[in-house]
């Protein structure tokens, strides 16, 4: 992920990613496929680990008006730090599209 957020999607070239990862571009598209592939997964990782956190601060917030507005608070933070790294608008969509995987599910009942 933190390559994709130093550089983007769309600017992150596949020899970064390989170089990141220390392995060779072969395995890379062995295991993953493509680019896009591992985007996504690195997102479902991070949504899945880093998620956990603002899921648990979610949880722990008073009341459901507190717990939304402290998640998008967050959630607005993240992006604001990738709009001042470059993200193009694919990759806040990206951003937009885990955030609201991440909200727990009895939050969208």
């Amino acid at each position: 992920m933190e390559v994709f957020w130093r550089l983007g999607y769309e600017g992150t070239p596949m020899t970064d990613l390989t170089a990141a990862m220390g392995i060779a571009s072969p395995s890379l598209y062995t295991a993953f496929g493509s680019k896009e592939a591992l985007f996504r997964q690195a997102v479902e990782h991070y949504r899945e680990t880093e998620g956990r956190e603002i899921r648990g601060g979610v949880e722990q917030a008073g009341s459901a008006h507190d717990a939304i507005e402290n998640y998008y608070v967050t959630v607005q933070q993240g992006m604001l730090i990738q709009v001042r790294d470059g993200a193009s608008h694919r990759d806040l969509e990206a951003v937009t599209q885990a955030a609201l995987a991440a909200w727990p599910a009895r939050g969208r009942e």
